[in-house]
């Protein structure tokens, strides 16, 4: 009767008397799993009331409360209507600027354990909500792990509609985001983000998953080109080549695929230098450029092609200009990060300092 009693107060608006109620009934009996749920549906109202980013003290001591429940694990309706309310709280939080992603990490920390119906579209939209912000989250590989991809739903695959055009499926956007922040690296201390190092064991773990998204899915652009990447990440010259073809011949007019490859070649100065030359012959806005063709000077001084090496960094100094930035060189010294010696470049230009 109690169960119907708080429902009944909850449908009224009158929080405060059901959970008064719902409290009294617990303390009697803590183990009815009946006055767990009262209590819990209760505190689903109150993430309800609270689920904007400047009730979050009050949603986050509500999640906790319910996390304390300990609910049987096939209480599932419970927390997948939680969903809901943690995804909007989360990209609300992320609205802000800046985005205070220690409230995310403690959002992240209280939910691993409560038990969401996977697959479903509640949790994939535990997903997107966290996902929204993963660039600069640093617990974005720790939470992609939890979540798992192997819950994605097949909806989760399909390309949506945004604004009267397609965009990738969440699922692509998913394994692209996991690829590059494993590229990226995890910092060695949370606190200054600084000695990233990349985890090549959990690159080994990720690569299968990518071939079996990449042969279930092979109209997704993007997956083969950071296979490649992975590959190149894990210092191995098996497949790099197979797995990235595909990929390059789709986007065969796109500047980087022609810089990636000077990566993969990079044993064979021929062929890079050539890949160098097809990549800045392609229509790319100069803004796009100015890494490659700083790259391509430090090549073309190493095969003494003076003239040349120089254009291209004065190229690179007008971009910065017109950009309004500031040019500051690489070379440190005396020599280049590849070792060439700043004499030899002194016959190209004379502007190596700051550039304003």
């Amino acid at each position: 009767m109690s169960f119907k009693e708080i429902k009944e107060l909850r449908q009224a608006g009158k929080l405060e008397e059901a959970l008064q109620r719902a409290k009294t009934v617990l303390e009697a009996a803590p183990d009815n799993v009946w006055n767990k749920r009262a209590i819990a549906w209760v505190y689903y109202d109150y993430l309800k009331k609270n689920a904007q980013s400047d009730s979050f003290d009050a949603f986050k001591e509500t999640l906790i409360r319910i996390k304390e429940l300990k609910l049987p694990e096939d209480e599932k309706m419970v927390f997948d209507n939680c969903a809901w309310q943690i995804g909007s709280l989360v990209f609300g939080l992320q609205k802000n600027e800046p985005v205070d992603y220690s409230k995310i990490n403690e959002l992240f920390d209280i939910i691993k354990d409560f038990h969401f119906t996977r697959p479903s579209e509640a949790y994939s939209f535990i997903y997107r909500a966290f996902h929204k912000g993963y660039q600069n989250w640093s617990q974005y590989l720790h939470f992609a792990t939890w979540w798992n991809f192997e819950y994605l739903r097949e909806g989760d695959f399909l390309k949506e509609d945004f604004n009267g055009r397609q965009v990738m499926s969440i699922a692509e956007q998913a394994y692209i985001a996991y690829s590059k922040k494993l590229l990226e690296g995890e910092p060695i201390d949370y606190n200054t983000g600084q000695q990233k190092v990349i985890d090549k064991e959990m690159i080994q773990s990720f690569l299968p998953r990518l071939d079996a998204l990449i042969e279930k899915q092979p109209d997704y652009q993007y997956p083969p080109y950071f296979k490649a990447k992975l590959l190149l990440a894990l210092g191995s010259d098996d497949n790099i080549l197979s797995a990235f073809l595909p990929f390059a011949k789709q986007k065969r007019n796109d500047f980087w695929v022609w810089e990636l490859m000077t990566k993969i070649f990079s044993a064979d100065k021929d062929i890079q230098f050539a890949c160098y030359c097809k990549a800045l012959s392609l229509k790319t806005p100069e803004d796009f450029l100015v890494n490659l063709r700083h790259a391509f000077s430090e090549i073309l001084v190493e095969r003494r092609m003076f003239n040349e090496a120089k254009t291209e960094i004065q190229k690179v100094i007008a971009t910065r200009k017109k950009m309004n930035g500031r040019y500051l060189t690489k070379f440190h010294n005396g020599q280049n990060r590849n070792g060439t010696n700043l004499r030899l470049l002194k016959k190209t230009t004379t502007t190596y300092t700051r550039v304003k």
